[in-house]
């Protein structure tokens, strides 16, 4: 990376900094046949060094993003895909760097920076989950709090009264029995003006029997959490819970902070890597070196024609279905629709020509003497499996196995051998069993 230090300008001309040399850059061919693919190549002022130390870091910067880029995307597309792209599969993406190093140079710092999010983050996250983890549970430490406010609560209320607890329920006691005189009096009460004197004083009555009462619970709260103490030992242990709220509510505060750090770190990740590698799909060589290969692996497993290699081009067909409608990279792996019909058309072609082959061997093979419609049962149930080929198709194929059966019964009827005539009632047999 060019350090963009001062520049100093020496006697000869040459501008210079710690770490550039334009004379030194200028003796670099790769450089100068980048400087050579701008489209000002042809007039362009060699004495505006300015711009040449710029383009050279332009250039710097996209050299390193080809071998980071490469590794990631062929990385990303063996994991997601289970394709394998190497050597000249790539190139796509050091001609997609140098399009955009000329056109659009700020692209090459921002994939840069998106590169290094992608790296750093999820760094950064795993180190706030050992913080979170280090904080405690939110929930546990809100619930401490609470019971830590509560203690200071009873303390604070309880404190001048410690070692009064008798009498506090004594007067407890004589103010309810004040109270019930009062609605005694009350509901006998001669005149309004009596009435309204009372009520009143049974209001009074009550505030103060109400506050007695909770002076009572403080004491007694204090008395279980603590034991028998006096007001200055109160004092001490109300100066260390008030510490203990404070640490509780800091933690708090850090752990909220943290957390809502973490989800926008890991909102940034996800933002972050949709937008690195939904850019494969923009590099158009890079999405049909995919597709070359997909295509090749289906067409390969055709080939070699067996029912179990045909039974693998289709699993690995449906495959590449979901994984270009969940893909990440915005990747057909098929192709548009028109190539992916023809895929998949000459699959069940190939398909249509096995199950024809192995149904015409299954007859013809078909020993009389042995359990002979058993055998052929059992030489036609891979054919029509639906763990291997699926409900639907496998529907499509037994179709298939009674025209082919049906095609070889008209052949038969011309033999006049015992054993054809046998296998024509066995065909018979066996189509209606299909069929049923």
């Amino acid at each position: 990376m060019i350090n963009k230090n001062e520049l100093v300008l020496k006697n000869t001309g040459v501008k210079e900094s710690a770490g550039f040399d334009i004379n030194k850059v200028l003796n670099s061919s790769e450089f100068l046949k980048f400087l050579a693919t701008y489209p000002d190549a042809e007039n362009f002022d060699m004495e505006n060094e300015d711009e040449i130390q710029e383009r050279f870091e332009t250039f710097e910067k996209k050299e390193a993003l080809k071998k980071e880029l490469r590794t990631l995307y062929s990385s990303h597309i063996e994991k997601e895909m289970g394709i394998k792209l190497q050597g000249n599969d790539l190139s796509s993406i050091d001609a997609y760097l140098e399009k955009q190093a000329i056109e659009n140079p700020e692209e090459i710092a921002e994939m840069q920076n998106k590169i290094n999010s992608f790296k750093g983050l999820p760094q950064q996250i795993k180190g706030l989950e050992g913080e979170l983890s280090a904080l405690g549970n939110q929930e546990a430490l809100q619930n401490k709090l609470s019971e830590l406010e509560l203690s200071k609560n009873a303390l604070e209320r309880a404190k001048n009264k410690l070692g009064v607890t008798g009498s506090v329920a004594i007067r407890l006691r004589s103010m309810k029995k004040s109270l019930k005189w009062l609605n005694a009096m009350t509901t006998n009460a001669k005149s309004e003006d009596a009435l309204n004197k009372m009520k009143e004083h049974g209001k009074e009555y009550y505030n103060e029997a109400e506050e007695l009462r909770k002076d009572k619970e403080a004491l007694a709260t204090v008395s279980k959490k603590h034991g028998k103490i006096n007001k200055k030992q109160a004092g001490v242990i109300l100066e260390n819970i008030e510490k203990e709220i404070e640490a509780h509510k800091v933690a708090l505060a850090k752990l909220e902070k943290l957390s809502s750090y973490k989800k926008d770190s890991e909102r940034m990740f996800t933002e972050t890597r949709k937008e690195l590698f939904g850019g494969i799909s923009e590099i158009k060589g890079l999405s049909k070196a995919i597709q070359d290969k997909v295509s090749k692996e289906l067409k390969d497993l055709v080939g070699k024609g067996s029912l179990k290699d045909l039974e693998s081009a289709y699993k690995k067909f449906e495959k590449f279905q979901e994984i270009s409608e969940s893909t990440e990279t915005g990747v057909s792996m098929l192709g548009d629709a028109t190539q992916e019909e023809k895929l998949e058309a000459e699959i069940g072609k190939a398909v249509g020509y096995a199950v024809a082959k192995n149904t015409e061997d299954a007859v013809l093979k078909l020993k009389i003497s042995n359990n002979p419609l058993a055998s052929l049962e059992k030489a036609l149930e891979p054919l029509m499996k639906k763990e291997s080929w699926g409900s639907e198709r496998a529907e499509k194929m037994k179709e298939t196995i009674i025209e082919i059966l049906d095609g070889i019964s008209e052949k038969l009827k011309k033999s006049n051998e015992s054993d054809d005539k046998i296998k024509k009632l066995l065909i018979s047999r066996m189509v209606f069993i299909l069929s049923s």
